[in-house]
């Protein structure tokens, strides 16, 4: 290790006590952590060596500068001039510089004084370069167990004001008193600003929705909040990964190319120095209320709790300690239009806020918030600037507000949260702000949540931890499925899947059945009671069915005509697209005002509650909605046509004339019958015909056959095959039909694949699949070259990197091989051997032979008791063999091959190393 770094520790190791004991002496830190400063301090007068520190102060010039190992960090050392710190007679620049660091809870270059750059003889243009290392140094002190108590002690309530004014005591250093530091807290000498942040606090950690089953409710009548269940989330901007994490998240060398980018996170897009003024944007249901609550309510709780590390649940969060405040706009325009004669201006916001803290007792502390706001600065979150009522007729005001807000409060940070429908016109957009979309879920985010949200029913409920851990595996296994995997990256969606596991111990297997739970629930947004702004009062606003005065189930009749006619429009459009249709506001009350007597004014109430609530209608731009996906207009519209007069008459024409749009509707039209004879009658009058072996095949009825036959396998069709009878005959006729589809080839390849697991579903016939001993063919005896050849290896390494070098040691030298004649398996092991494999105990002691070693610890760790689909065993394998498949018993029957048995070509098995070099 460079000399450089090393004398760098003793150097902190002599400054963070030093900088402890001033505070110690004026009062604000208690004498009790003096032992701990003086024995950092003792190990730098005995010169001894602290290997975790130095790594610390290394890993902090490489974070700072972007750079990695040990020489590109200490060029960086040099350019920020840190070699001045540790030379003689410096004692007062090392004091100074750890001043700074226990300031440092950003890396906002305000943070250094231009003395400091003088002493140092720094050029400015390297400011924030040096206020970096000093954050990132901050960081990583604050892991190590020498300095994490230090750090702790110095976070007391007036350390900010103390450091500041310890500034001639501490160095003799020029013109640092009066610089502004990055504070580790907010305070003031004459305000406490508890009050108004325990306030914020508890009204941002609600969640929206009751997410815990009923009988998981606590029995002291604990709730889960919005920090037990929140995933950070990402924005759609990405940038390149560093060369170490992604090396860390590569497991195997095929996957060398794979995440070279990542998508930033919404914190460091919310903290980045440069975009002081941002407009966030998501769609309804996406995250974006619930990132400003959340924000709120760490930042809040970390002002109460400033020992408590709350920070630490921000990871990339830069700007340490500030002042949050939060509005919801169409709260403020109610209030002022209840309220203001004339047009509401900036000073209408303040009115508000003052007006919101009145309301909960807290009067007294508008006054000091809003001089602490415009004199320091804060976090102003506006949030839904869509969401106000009449949002396009009151667009150049509410742009005109804050714009003429954000001139007022310079030192504010504002972030403004908006759907992206109503901020792509350019007069929506407000000057000077720049803008960053949340991204969906992705996978990691996926489990993160259901994780989280699991860990939250454990802590509020009676669960067992381990049966949640149970759970919580198996939803994550099941959002991967494809019927899931389109809703899961959708976090309104996946916290509706999230509730309906945890109150089943499983999601339905039927899609119709779980789209109708989530229907369901979906409604249930808009039954709640709500507290609401009225007149400038806080009130509470009854559910949908009292305001109008109708059933559920008459409701949800409106919806589905609503959805069978959107989805009949659009289908019928030349520039129809995959998802979800618009539906007008004068669509709406069309259907809605003659099931509402008449009533024009129930109709618009209607109207209001889908605008101002998540639910199973969202407005996507001024009077003009949808439904959230467009799974559920297709679900709605099925719905719809079971109940028709001409059905399945009807649907059958629609599907067959129209196979690509009416599709999803027939087979939630099968899936959504409660008796499985209406279902039959579906599926037969889709495919009324028995296929004759050998005979030509249309694709059109190629086609009929195999939805027809996906129906049957979404119904489970052959769990009510118990004798002979119809249904017996149906799905005879429907696995001949697909037998006949996979040997004629009559569909293209990608639906011919599908094919092949509804079969599997339904059962495959043919003896070669699902027999116990599989189906072999002869191989006759010779000679034949075994592993791969030096040129053909460097190619490999070549393409794919210097990882694959150890595989292809395994595979040379090249050499002859002389076999016998054998017999080898006529396919490769299918799913439905696989699954016999599977229920034999194949993931148990019983089997542990089959497993490799590698294989059998992953499945241990990750608690792996069999595929999450056996349709699709691959999903939990991972990319790894993990299973000897030659060692793989079925039914006491051995079978398998060895390398040069599967590497002869005469076997017809395609060597890895052939798939590697012509793929």
């Amino acid at each position: 290790m460079d000399p450089l770094f090393i004398a760098l520790a003793t150097a902190i190791q002599a400054g963070a006590p030093f900088v402890i004991q001033k505070l110690i002496e004026k009062g604000v830190i208690e004498p009790g952590v003096k032992p701990l400063a003086d024995k950092v301090q003792a190990r730098a007068t005995a010169g001894q060596k602290d290997d975790a520190l130095v790594l610390a102060i290394l890993t902090a010039i490489e974070d700072a500068s972007g750079q990695e190992g040990e020489s590109l960090a200490m060029q960086y050392a040099q350019k920020i001039r840190l070699h001045e710190i540790v030379e003689p007679g410096k004692e007062a620049l090392r004091n100074e510089v750890m001043r700074l660091v226990y300031l440092a809870s950003s890396a906002d270059p305000g943070i250094i004084p231009d003395s400091l750059l003088h002493a140092l003889r720094l050029d400015p243009s390297l400011r924030g370069g040096l206020a970096n290392f000093l954050f990132q140094l901050r960081r990583k002190l604050n892991k190590l167990p020498d300095f994490q108590p230090l750090f702790q002690a110095a976070h007391q309530q007036s350390v900010e004001t103390a450091l500041k004014h310890i500034a001639f005591d501490v160095s003799t250093l020029a013109r640092t008193v009066d610089r502004d530091a990055v504070r580790v807290r907010v305070i003031t000498d004459d305000w406490n600003a508890e009050p108004y942040l325990r306030y914020l606090a508890n009204v941002c950690n609600v969640l929206p929705l009751r997410v815990i089953d009923p009988q998981y409710a606590s029995p002291t009548g604990e709730t889960a909040t919005l920090s037990d269940v929140y995933t950070n989330l990402e924005v759609t901007t990405t940038v390149e990964i560093k060369t170490d994490k992604r090396k860390a998240r590569q497991e195997q060398p095929e996957f060398l190319d794979r995440e070279k980018m990542r998508r930033l996170t919404v914190l460091e897009v919310v903290s980045d120095p440069k975009l002081r003024r941002l407009v966030l944007l998501g769609d309804p249901g996406g995250g974006k209320s619930t990132f400003v609550n959340y924000l709120a309510f760490i930042l809040a709780r970390h002002q109460i709790e400033p020992n408590d590390q709350w920070l630490e649940k921000l990871p990339d969060w830069t700007l340490g300690a500030a002042m949050p405040v939060r509005v919801i706009l169409r709260d403020w325009v109610a209030w002022v239009s209840a309220n203001h004669s004339h047009p509401p201006s900036a000073q209408s916001l303040w009115d508000f806020l003052k007006h919101d803290l009145t309301s909960h007792g807290l009067e007294t502390e508008f006054a000091p918030l809003k001089k602490y706001l415009l004199e320091r600065g804060g976090l102003v979150l506006l949030d839904g600037l869509d969401e106000v009522p009449d949002a396009n007729a009151r667009r150049a005001l509410l742009k005109s507000v804050i714009e003429d807000f954000e001139r007022g409060c310079g030192k504010c940070r504002i972030v403004v949260t908006c759907r992206p429908y109503a901020y792509e016109k350019r007069e929506w957009k407000l000057p000077g702000f720049a803008e960053q979309t949340i991204a969906p879920f992705s996978n990691e985010q996926i489990a993160n949540f259901i994780r989280g949200w699991y860990a939250a029913v454990v802590q509020v409920s009676g669960m067992n931890a381990a049966l949640a851990e149970s759970k919580a595996n198996a939803l994550i296994a099941a959002c991967k499925m494809p019927h899931l995997a389109e809703l899961a990256p959708r976090p309104l969606l996946l916290t509706l899947m999230a509730t309906l596991h945890t109150s089943r111990g499983k999601l339905p297997d039927d899609r119709a059945e779980l789209y109708e739970d989530c229907v369901r629930l979906l409604l249930d947004f808009w039954q709640q009671n709500k507290r609401v702004q009225v007149d400038g009062q806080t009130e509470s606003e009854p559910g949908i069915l009292d305001a109008l005065g109708i059933s559920r189930d008459r409701l949800e009749q409106l919806l589905n005509q609503v959805a069978f006619a959107a989805h009949t429009r659009q289908g019928k459009s030349a520039h129809r697209q995959n998802v979800t249709a618009d539906i007008s506001g004068e669509e709406l009350r069309k259907v809605l005002v003659p099931a509402l007597g008449e009533d024009w004014n129930k109709a618009q109430t209607a109207i209001h509650y889908v605008r101002t609530r998540a639910g199973l209608l969202i407005e996507r731009e001024p009077d003009v909605f949808a439904f959230p996906h467009r799974t559920f207009q297709e679900f709605l519209t099925a719905r719809f046509v079971v109940n028709s007069q001409d059905f399945p008459c009807n649907l059958v024409e629609w599907v067959s004339a129209d196979r690509a749009w009416w599709r999803e509707v027939y087979l939630l039209s099968a899936g959504h019958q409660r008796a499985i004879g209406r279902a039959v009658s579906l599926i037969n009058e889709l495919c009324p015909r028995d296929y004759l072996e050998g005979q030509p095949m249309r694709e059109q009825d190629a086609f009929a056959a195999a939805l027809a036959a996906q129906a049957a396998a979404e119904v489970k069709l052959h769990e009510h095959v118990t004798e002979p009878g119809r249904y017996r005959d149906t799905l005879g006729k429907l696995q001949t039909w697909l037998v006949g589809i996979i040997a004629q080839g009559a569909l293209p390849l990608v639906e011919r694949a599908e094919v092949g697991r509804i079969l599997s579903a339904l059962g495959d016939p043919r003896p070669d699949v699902s027999g116990a001993i599989p189906e072999t063919v002869p191989v006759s005896a010779g000679e034949f070259v075994m592993g791969t050849d030096i040129e053909t290896a460097k190619r490999i390494i070549e393409q794919f990197g210097k990882d694959w070098e150890k595989w292809i040691k395994d595979e040379q030298p090249q050499h002859r091989v002389t076999l016998n004649a054998y017999r080898i398996g006529k396919y490769p092991v299918t799913n439905a051997q696989y699954r016999r494999f599977v229920e034999d105990n194949g993931y148990t002691d019983a089997h542990r032979e089959c497993w490799t070693d590698a294989g059998w610890d992953w499945r241990a760790e990750e608690k792996i008791i069999q595929p999450p689909d056996l349709d699709h065993p691959e999903f939990g394998l991972e990319p790894i063999p993990k299973i000897k498949l030659d060692k793989m018993c079925l039914e006491d029957q051995p079978y398998g091959t060895s390398n040069a048995l599967s590497e002869n070509p005469s076997s017809g098995v395609e060597s890895a190393t052939t798939m590697a070099t012509t793929n």
